[in-house]
């Protein structure tokens, strides 16, 4: 199973996680959605990098939230220049800065 499904399964609570560990969960399936959809602009798959900057706009931190959001929704050509701007390599470093892991011991469990 890859780690997208197992967040998005986490998410939906299909696993009986606690609360704070389906956020976690969401927020981690997000920036994954954010990922591939950066894989998906550098490979030219404008389509399908739209449908996943549409998912990554979830959860996480604000400023991948923005950018996925203009992302999902800007003709082809403002698309490629985005996948290009700086804006966005310094959104993805700090998104990744940002990262933790999901699972038994990590903060969020004990949410109610």
């Amino acid at each position: 199973m890859d780690d997208l499904l197992l967040m998005r399964r986490a998410e939906e609570g299909r696993l009986g996680l606690r609360p704070g560990l389906r956020r976690r969960a969401a927020e981690r399936a997000a920036a994954l959605e954010f990922d591939l959809a950066l894989l998906c602009l550098k490979r030219g798959c404008l389509a399908e990098a739209r449908e996943r900057l549409r998912r990554a706009t979830r959860c996480g931190p604000f400023s991948r939230r923005v950018i996925a959001a203009a992302g999902a929704w800007l003709p082809a050509p403002a698309l490629r220049s985005l996948a290009r701007s700086r804006r966005l390599k310094d959104t993805v470093r700090s998104a990744r800065r940002t990262a933790s892991p999901v699972g038994p011991g990590t903060a969020g469990e004990g949410d109610a």
